[in-house]
């Protein structure tokens, strides 16, 4: 089986400047500077779009400097032996807070450097929440959490579906931070309309590269009837038309992914856990149940080693709300300290560093 991948890399090493690179005018097919955008007081990321390269990439990166038209001999962070048809996510660092960078990609094709355009970065991180703008809906639309992401194998963008209220055919909507607008890049990839799915599975996990399985659930049909699908497919890997047939039950989903599993996990009482690999072949492998015999909506989220489950019980009264940690290594589930606040619907669960949040 041939397979292509898109794929994001977060670097954190330098790389010395070829000395012989002939440098020459950033002109389409070369790499695209995407977005920058800080995420400590010392370090930030630039997405770079290699879709439109042509012919073999001996080296990308970014290239930073506190005055206009970085270069090569400037600050510069590279990675080498990538293939064309990539997004590439770069790493700056030692930066300094309140400091402006002037930021471009770059991309060297055997011995010839091409720049993307210039972008400009005020490092400012802050800690602190921001209203952004919202995206233009009209009276028949709104914007739907369930499926929301960031989409870190293609686009770089946080996605979310505007869904049309009276036939419930959705469009995905981007928010590029660096820019602080919706759809400024990409958009014509993105704006075809299609069938809103709720509950799906939205795993991520790794082949090699970073991908991710996207698809079962339900969508509502012209008479509000709740129709449930069960194909798959796999973002991250390019031109892959395969559409797997997911084994659980028709019920709600909860999905995570860990090292090179995805992992889908029916929102019933007693819900199985499927595991979902991808190698020379499709695998479905059921592991054990969640040990929680009440109907529920369990909110999921993984680290690198093991998944947390919150419990989200039916009931109001049903305290105190459990939370489970599932062990991949020994394919266990083991039960944690219990959520200490009261009992609420459609929380959200999240990851940064070490920690998990959820409210």
């Amino acid at each position: 089986m041939k397979n292509k991948f898109i794929i994001i890399c977060i670097l954190s090493s330098l790389f010395a400047c070829q000395e012989d690179a002939v440098v020459v005018d950033f002109k389409k097919p070369f790499g695209e500077t995407v977005a920058v955008y800080s995420v400590s007081d010392t370090e930030a990321e630039v997405n770079i779009d290699l879709t439109d390269v042509r012919g073999i990439v001996a080296e990308t990166g970014a290239v930073w400097s506190e005055k206009p038209s970085p270069t090569v001999a400037d600050n510069k962070q590279s990675l080498t032996g990538l293939k064309i048809d990539q997004t590439v996510l770069i790493k700056m660092e030692k930066l300094q807070k309140g400091k402006t960078y002037y930021v471009r990609a770059y991309v060297i094709n055997e011995k010839e450097v091409s720049y993307g355009a210039e972008l400009k970065l005020e490092h400012n991180f802050t800690n602190e929440w921001r209203k952004l703008d919202s995206p233009d809906l009209n009276p028949n639309e709104y914007m739907s959490a369930d499926g929301a992401y960031f989409d870190n194998i293609i686009s770089g963008g946080i996605t979310f579906n505007k869904i049309n209220k009276l036939n419930n055919i959705a469009i995905k909507k981007q928010y590029y931070p660096n820019f602080g607008q919706w759809d400024l890049r990409f958009s014509d990839r993105r704006e075809t309309p299609f069938q809103m799915r709720y509950n799906q599975i939205h795993s991520a996990f790794n082949v090699g590269v970073p991908a991710i399985l996207i698809g079962a659930g339900h969508y509502k049909g012209l008479k509000g009837e709740r129709i449930y699908l069960n194909d798959l497919t796999i973002r991250g890997v390019d031109g892959y038309k395969w559409e797997p047939t997911y084994p659980g039950v028709d019920a709600e989903t909860s999905s995570f992914g860990i090292g090179k599993y995805a992992y889908a996990l029916e929102n019933i009482a007693n819900g199985k856990l499927w595991r979902f690999e991808f190698t020379d072949k499709v695998i479905w492998s059921e592991m054990p149940a969640i040990p929680y015999n009440k109907p529920a909506k369990f909110l999921s989220i993984a680290d690198n080693k093991n998944a947390y489950v919150v419990v989200e019980a039916q009931s109001l009264d049903d305290l105190p709300m459990e939370v489970y940690q599932f062990s991949p290594e020994t394919n266990k589930w083991s039960k944690m300290a219990d959520f200490p606040g009261n009992n609420r619907r459609r929380g959200a669960i999240f990851k940064i560093g070490n920690r998990l949040f959820y409210g």
